[in-house]
């Protein structure tokens, strides 16, 4: 099991499989994306939120700078590099923004030789969210304890119980993250003024919640994908990283039938919030 808790990995452990990639190609169907670049015009159009408007905007870019890295054989090829002590791929990072419906993953064209495997943490990066804001929306220790209340300080407890108290007061605590200005958390040292990643490995004098919350969700994900390459590696799979954000990785495996993709590639994962323990079932989609 991955066991995700408030202390720093050594780097060398963590970061160990990322040294060792090398380049990927990844076949692109570019009129997928010229398609959802005409789509997004057109919404914008109809849109007359301002941060609606900006991100449509940004997506847009986005995809134009996508296809001009992509080849005259419509491969898109990157690399891996560490930068602030986390991987990220050169030269852009792939996404997956669910709220407009892009994601890069659906462009990648497969043959009969691979696979790609799509590992959704979004419910591991609202936890971890919920940690960081859960004081400046107005939650207190007693108000946790309450919810909490059936969770034991010893063994694991399904992730769903605070997942779904997320879902009845209609929050998505990553995203809300984003938008959030910093006032209490546990997370701030006030002797520094600085406030500190889950891991204790990074420290920002900032006052916004985003950058910290998102460097917490990648850090938690690079010790995620560092473990499916080895994974991989020891079970004789061909493994390529091709996606690693705060709520996904993309993986292209070889294709074959003798390999259990939730047994073989993904251990189980959990981690320690509010002095607990949560076993986290991401989402997988195979294509």
């Amino acid at each position: 099991m991955i066991e995700l808790i408030q202390k720093k990995m050594a780097s060398n452990a963590m970061l160990s499989s990322f040294s060792k990639l090398d380049e990927v190609e990844i076949p692109i169907n570019i009129e997928l994306v010229h398609k959802d670049i005409d789509r997004l015009h057109a919404y914008s159009k109809d849109v007359k939120n301002k941060y609606d408007k900006a991100n449509i905007k940004a997506l847009i870019n986005y995809l134009e700078k996508l296809l001009k890295f992509i080849n005259e054989q419509f491969i898109l090829e990157i690399c891996w590099n560490i930068k602030d002590d986390l991987p990220v791929s050169y030269p852009m990072s792939l996404i997956n923004e669910k709220t407009y419906g892009i994601n890069i993953c659906n462009y990648i064209e497969t043959n009969a030789d691979n696979k790609v495997v799509e590992i959704d943490l979004t419910d591991l990066a609202d936890i971890i969210a919920f940690e960081f804001i859960a004081r400046d929306l107005g939650e207190t220790h007693e108000s946790i304890e309450k919810l909490l209340k059936t969770c034991g300080i010893l063994g694991f407890t399904d992730s769903s119980l605070l997942t779904d108290f997320f879902k009845e007061n209609g929050d998505d605590m990553y995203n809300l993250s984003k938008t959030m200005k910093i006032d209490d958390t546990p997370y701030m040292s006030y002797e520094t003024h600085k406030i500190h990643d889950y891991f204790h490995s990074k420290e920002m004098k900032t006052t916004e919640y985003k950058d910290i919350v998102d460097y917490s969700c990648r850090y938690a994900n690079t010790i995620i994908a560092n473990n499916i390459m080895k994974n991989c590696l020891h079970h004789g799979i061909g493994c390529k990283l091709v996606m690693l954000n705060a709520t996904n990785i993309t993986v292209i495996v070889d294709s074959n039938d003798e390999v259990n993709i939730k047994q073989d590639i993904i251990d189980d994962i959990s981690i320690r919030v509010f002095g607990r323990r949560f076993r986290i079932e991401p989402i997988i989609s195979v294509f």
